[in-house]
């Protein structure tokens, strides 16, 4: 067994857990690591090896991971972009008003 260890874990205590290094050195991180970090299958990790340690974190790609996690929340709620898109235009007239000494 190979023990990995995830940079920046917020988990209850320091919990390491046991992975298994499969063909072609694929691993499975546990599905309460990938939730708690807001993982799935299209996120890239960064991974360094210090002394016999190798540690992972979640690459940041700001574009991206942003746009990947409006399109979750807004399968979670059930919206579609048109959705969205109007509601953003309601915001902004609502904005545009205020800026101007309007009210609501």
């Amino acid at each position: 067994m190979l023990t990995v260890t995830v940079k920046g874990m917020r988990l209850m205590g320091n919990t390491t857990k046991k992975i298994r290094l499969r063909n072609q050195g694929q691993i499975t991180l546990p599905a309460d690591f990938r939730k708690q970090l807001d993982l799935d299958a299209d996120s890239i990790l960064n991974a360094t090896v210090v002394g016999d340690s190798i540690i992972m974190t979640p690459q940041n790609l700001l574009g991206p991971e942003v746009a990947r996690r409006f399109r979750r929340r807004m399968r979670e709620r059930g919206l579609t972009l048109e959705e969205l898109l109007e509601g953003l235009e309601t915001q902004r007239e609502r904005y545009n008003r205020e800026r101007a000494g309007g009210s609501d």
